[in-house]
């Protein structure tokens, strides 16, 4: 029984954080809006330059505002379904509950490691290690 309190403490945090880790990646807003940057390799790179991900190359920044709509308005609420069903005691909960942390541990530990550096960055740290320590 401690196990699934400390699972469901986890889980809120996961929700927690992931959530506003998505809506500031969605909502944010400021910068100087996008801009053409020489790479060292003298290739033109469009610069995103505008919320959260203002650093980033415009493919890439709109690939991490896709991701983070994902996570907001499927991986979370799904989160929440498979703990219900872990529980209940269901043993579909718990391979669910177990995909699902995977899904979370796999995706922002891509953030982290894919030149995603900004102010959301120890939070991507948080998560990563929250869902890599879901036991």
């Amino acid at each position: 029984m401690q196990n699934k309190k400390i699972i469901t403490n986890l889980v809120f945090l996961i929700v927690l954080f992931a959530s506003a880790a998505t809506v500031a990646g969605i909502f944010s807003t400021g910068g100087s809006g996008e801009y053409e940057y020489r790479s060292i390799r003298g290739q033109t790179v469009t610069i995103h330059g505008d919320g959260l991900y203002q650093d980033m190359s415009a493919d890439v920044a709109i690939q991490g505002i896709a991701q983070d709509c994902v996570t907001l308005f499927i991986a979370i609420p799904f989160l929440l379904v498979a703990l219900y069903r872990f529980r209940v005691q269901s043993l579909t909960g718990k391979f669910l509950l177990a995909g699902v942390l995977s899904y979370f541990f796999v995706t922002y530990l891509f953030y982290m490691n894919m030149a995603m550096y900004n102010v959301m960055f120890l939070v991507y740290v948080a998560l990563t290690h929250i869902a890599a320590n879901r036991s």
